[in-house]
Protein backbone atom coordinates (compact mmCIF):
# COMPACT_ATOMS: atom_id res chain seq x y z
CA UNK A 1 0.00 0.00 0.00
CA UNK A 2 1.14 3.32 -1.21
CA UNK A 3 1.60 6.01 1.66
CA UNK A 4 -0.41 9.07 1.43
CA UNK A 5 0.42 12.40 0.00
CA UNK A 6 1.20 15.04 1.93
CA UNK A 7 -0.77 17.75 1.96
CA UNK A 8 0.94 21.36 2.11
CA UNK A 9 1.23 22.79 4.98
CA UNK A 10 1.28 26.22 6.17
CA UNK A 11 4.60 26.65 6.35
CA UNK A 12 5.14 25.00 3.17
CA UNK A 13 3.14 27.85 2.07
CA UNK A 14 4.94 30.64 4.04
CA UNK A 15 8.17 29.83 2.43
CA UNK A 16 6.72 29.31 -1.12
CA UNK A 17 5.65 33.00 -0.50
CA UNK A 18 8.82 34.15 0.95
CA UNK A 19 10.70 32.65 -1.91
CA UNK A 20 8.59 34.14 -4.43
CA UNK A 21 8.92 37.58 -2.70
CA UNK A 22 12.95 37.00 -2.84
CA UNK A 23 12.94 36.20 -6.29
CA UNK A 24 10.82 38.81 -7.37
CA UNK A 25 13.20 41.34 -5.93
CA UNK A 26 10.96 42.74 -2.89
CA UNK A 27 13.44 41.45 0.04
CA UNK A 28 16.59 42.70 -2.75
CA UNK A 29 19.97 40.82 -2.18
CA UNK A 30 22.19 41.92 0.31
CA UNK A 31 19.25 43.65 2.22
CA UNK A 32 18.10 42.86 5.49
CA UNK A 33 14.56 41.40 5.44
CA UNK A 34 12.42 42.57 7.90
CA UNK A 35 12.40 41.46 11.76
CA UNK A 36 10.61 38.70 12.20
CA UNK A 37 7.94 40.12 14.23
CA UNK A 38 7.12 42.09 11.45
CA UNK A 39 7.33 39.45 9.20
CA UNK A 40 5.41 37.14 10.58
CA UNK A 41 2.34 40.13 11.07
CA UNK A 42 2.94 40.65 7.50
CA UNK A 43 1.85 37.05 6.67
CA UNK A 44 -0.18 36.51 9.31
CA UNK A 45 1.93 33.40 10.92
CA UNK A 46 2.87 32.78 14.05
CA UNK A 47 7.03 33.52 14.83
CA UNK A 48 7.57 29.37 15.30
CA UNK A 49 6.22 29.16 11.66
CA UNK A 50 7.95 32.17 10.39
CA UNK A 51 11.25 30.45 11.78
CA UNK A 52 11.29 26.89 10.29
CA UNK A 53 10.42 28.31 6.83
CA UNK A 54 13.59 30.99 7.15
CA UNK A 55 15.32 27.54 7.92
CA UNK A 56 14.24 26.21 5.12
CA UNK A 57 14.82 29.33 3.17
CA UNK A 58 18.90 29.09 4.43
CA UNK A 59 19.09 25.72 3.33
CA UNK A 60 17.69 26.69 -0.19
CA UNK A 61 20.84 28.96 -0.21
CA UNK A 62 18.01 32.17 -0.60
CA UNK A 63 19.31 33.56 2.76
CA UNK A 64 22.10 33.77 5.84
CA UNK A 65 20.89 33.97 9.06
CA UNK A 66 22.89 35.36 12.02
CA UNK A 67 21.77 35.77 15.33
CA UNK A 68 21.40 39.09 17.14
CA UNK A 69 21.44 40.59 12.98
CA UNK A 70 18.73 38.76 10.96
CA UNK A 71 18.28 37.28 7.89
CA UNK A 72 20.22 38.41 5.18
CA UNK A 73 19.05 37.83 1.41
CA UNK A 74 21.76 36.55 -0.71
CA UNK A 75 22.21 36.55 -4.65
CA UNK A 76 19.79 33.78 -6.62
CA UNK A 77 22.75 32.48 -7.76
CA UNK A 78 24.09 30.86 -4.51
CA UNK A 79 20.75 28.72 -5.03
CA UNK A 80 19.95 25.56 -5.99
CA UNK A 81 18.19 24.64 -8.65
CA UNK A 82 15.28 23.84 -7.83
CA UNK A 83 14.84 27.78 -7.64
CA UNK A 84 14.36 27.16 -11.56
CA UNK A 85 10.30 26.75 -11.36
CA UNK A 86 10.14 29.65 -9.19
CA UNK A 87 12.53 31.62 -11.75
CA UNK A 88 10.51 30.71 -14.54
CA UNK A 89 6.91 30.93 -13.38
CA UNK A 90 7.47 34.40 -12.17
CA UNK A 91 9.76 36.01 -14.91
CA UNK A 92 9.39 34.01 -17.74
CA UNK A 93 11.17 34.39 -21.11
CA UNK A 94 11.47 38.10 -20.12
CA UNK A 95 15.18 38.97 -20.38
CA UNK A 96 17.28 41.62 -18.07
CA UNK A 97 20.44 43.54 -18.72
CA UNK A 98 22.74 40.37 -17.11
CA UNK A 99 21.02 37.55 -19.20
CA UNK A 100 21.05 35.92 -23.05
CA UNK A 101 18.32 36.14 -24.91
CA UNK A 102 15.14 34.29 -23.44
CA UNK A 103 15.07 35.13 -20.07
CA UNK A 104 15.70 32.10 -17.18
CA UNK A 105 13.44 30.21 -19.64
CA UNK A 106 15.88 30.75 -22.17
CA UNK A 107 18.61 29.69 -20.19
CA UNK A 108 17.03 26.68 -19.18
CA UNK A 109 16.30 25.74 -22.59
CA UNK A 110 19.83 25.75 -23.41
CA UNK A 111 21.21 23.94 -20.43
CA UNK A 112 18.50 21.67 -21.60
CA UNK A 113 19.59 21.17 -25.39
CA UNK A 114 23.34 20.99 -24.23
CA UNK A 115 22.68 18.01 -22.02
CA UNK A 116 20.69 16.35 -24.94
CA UNK A 117 23.00 16.36 -26.84
CA UNK A 118 25.85 15.44 -24.75
CA UNK A 119 23.89 12.62 -23.09
CA UNK A 120 23.81 11.68 -26.73
CA UNK A 121 26.50 11.21 -27.54
CA UNK A 122 27.52 8.96 -24.59
CA UNK A 123 24.14 7.21 -25.51
CA UNK A 124 25.85 6.00 -28.62
CA UNK A 125 28.30 3.95 -27.29
CA UNK A 126 26.78 3.12 -23.91
CA UNK A 127 23.26 2.30 -24.60
CA UNK A 128 21.93 -1.24 -23.75
CA UNK A 129 19.29 -2.58 -26.05
CA UNK A 130 16.51 -1.74 -23.32
CA UNK A 131 17.94 1.64 -23.40
CA UNK A 132 17.39 1.30 -27.25
CA UNK A 133 14.33 -0.26 -27.13
CA UNK A 134 12.95 2.25 -25.08
CA UNK A 135 14.02 4.96 -27.34
CA UNK A 136 12.25 3.17 -30.46
CA UNK A 137 9.10 2.81 -28.61
CA UNK A 138 8.70 6.48 -28.19
CA UNK A 139 9.50 7.17 -31.91
CA UNK A 140 6.49 4.06 -32.48
CA UNK A 141 4.29 5.65 -30.23
CA UNK A 142 4.44 8.79 -31.98
CA UNK A 143 4.43 7.90 -35.47
CA UNK A 144 1.47 5.82 -34.73
CA UNK A 145 -0.61 8.01 -32.72
CA UNK A 146 -3.93 9.88 -34.63
CA UNK A 147 -3.81 12.37 -31.93
CA UNK A 148 -2.75 15.53 -31.39
CA UNK A 149 0.82 15.49 -29.60
CA UNK A 150 2.28 17.49 -27.03
CA UNK A 151 5.47 18.03 -28.07
CA UNK A 152 7.42 19.79 -24.80
CA UNK A 153 6.37 16.25 -23.16
CA UNK A 154 7.85 14.15 -26.17
CA UNK A 155 10.91 16.61 -25.69
CA UNK A 156 11.18 15.54 -21.83
CA UNK A 157 10.66 12.15 -22.17
CA UNK A 158 13.52 11.82 -24.52
CA UNK A 159 15.78 13.79 -22.29
CA UNK A 160 15.31 11.56 -19.43
CA UNK A 161 16.03 8.21 -22.23
CA UNK A 162 18.89 9.84 -23.30
CA UNK A 163 20.01 10.67 -19.86
CA UNK A 164 19.43 7.36 -18.57
CA UNK A 165 21.07 5.54 -21.57
CA UNK A 166 24.29 7.25 -20.86
CA UNK A 167 24.99 5.22 -18.07
CA UNK A 168 25.35 8.74 -16.22
CA UNK A 169 23.43 8.97 -12.67
CA UNK A 170 24.11 12.35 -12.62
CA UNK A 171 22.86 13.67 -16.31
CA UNK A 172 19.64 11.73 -15.06
CA UNK A 173 19.32 14.19 -12.05
CA UNK A 174 19.95 17.02 -14.30
CA UNK A 175 17.38 16.04 -16.77
CA UNK A 176 14.70 15.38 -13.86
CA UNK A 177 15.70 18.77 -12.61
CA UNK A 178 15.48 20.92 -15.93
CA UNK A 179 11.63 19.18 -16.42
CA UNK A 180 10.63 19.72 -13.58
CA UNK A 181 11.22 23.48 -14.52
CA UNK A 182 8.68 23.23 -16.69
CA UNK A 183 5.63 22.57 -14.00
CA UNK A 184 4.84 26.56 -14.21
CA UNK A 185 4.36 26.71 -17.83
CA UNK A 186 3.06 23.18 -18.76
CA UNK A 187 -1.19 23.98 -17.98
CA UNK A 188 -0.95 27.63 -19.90
CA UNK A 189 0.50 26.85 -23.10
CA UNK A 190 -0.77 24.73 -25.94
CA UNK A 191 2.84 22.88 -26.85
CA UNK A 192 0.87 20.50 -29.27
CA UNK A 193 1.18 19.55 -32.78
CA UNK A 194 -1.20 17.37 -35.37
CA UNK A 195 2.29 16.88 -37.22
CA UNK A 196 3.14 13.53 -35.87
CA UNK A 197 4.83 11.72 -38.96
CA UNK A 198 7.10 15.00 -38.51
CA UNK A 199 8.08 14.77 -35.08
CA UNK A 200 8.51 10.95 -35.43
CA UNK A 201 11.21 11.58 -37.88
CA UNK A 202 12.89 13.99 -36.21
CA UNK A 203 12.96 11.66 -32.93
CA UNK A 204 14.09 8.67 -35.32
CA UNK A 205 16.92 10.75 -36.81
CA UNK A 206 18.33 10.72 -32.68
CA UNK A 207 17.32 7.63 -32.49
CA UNK A 208 18.77 5.89 -35.32
CA UNK A 209 22.05 7.69 -34.64
CA UNK A 210 22.13 6.32 -31.26
CA UNK A 211 21.50 2.69 -32.73
CA UNK A 212 23.98 3.09 -35.87
CA UNK A 213 26.46 3.95 -33.14
CA UNK A 214 27.79 7.13 -34.12
CA UNK A 215 28.51 9.43 -30.80
CA UNK A 216 28.99 12.86 -33.31
CA UNK A 217 26.18 12.32 -35.40
CA UNK A 218 23.48 11.35 -32.32
CA UNK A 219 24.70 14.68 -30.95
CA UNK A 220 24.51 16.99 -33.86
CA UNK A 221 20.55 15.31 -34.24
CA UNK A 222 19.54 15.91 -30.59
CA UNK A 223 21.10 19.49 -30.27
CA UNK A 224 19.00 20.16 -33.39
CA UNK A 225 15.81 18.69 -31.78
CA UNK A 226 16.39 20.13 -28.59
CA UNK A 227 16.68 23.93 -30.37
CA UNK A 228 13.48 23.43 -32.54
CA UNK A 229 11.71 22.17 -29.59
CA UNK A 230 12.95 24.92 -27.38
CA UNK A 231 12.66 27.65 -30.42
CA UNK A 232 9.06 26.38 -30.31
CA UNK A 233 8.72 26.55 -26.55
CA UNK A 234 9.69 30.32 -26.51
CA UNK A 235 7.57 31.51 -29.42
CA UNK A 236 4.77 30.20 -27.84
CA UNK A 237 4.96 31.83 -24.80
CA UNK A 238 5.97 35.23 -26.31
CA UNK A 239 2.68 34.92 -28.86
CA UNK A 240 0.27 33.42 -25.61
CA UNK A 241 1.44 36.18 -23.31
CA UNK A 242 1.44 39.06 -26.12
CA UNK A 243 -1.95 37.92 -26.60
CA UNK A 244 -3.41 37.83 -23.21
CA UNK A 245 -1.83 41.42 -22.82
CA UNK A 246 -3.65 42.90 -25.40
CA UNK A 247 -7.02 41.16 -24.37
Amino acid sequence: MHDAFRRPSLIDALEERIREDIISGRYPAGHLLPPERELAQKYGVTRTSLKHSLVRLEAAGLIQTRHGVGSTVLSLEGGGAELLPALIGLSGPEETSDQKPGGVLGQVLEARRLIGAITARMAATNASNDDIGELRGLVEEVSSSGLPVGTNEVAARLLVALASSSGNLVFRLIANTLNDAYVPLNDGLSLVTSDCERLAADLDAVVGAITGSNPGRSEREADRFFELSGRHILDTYRSQRSAANRS
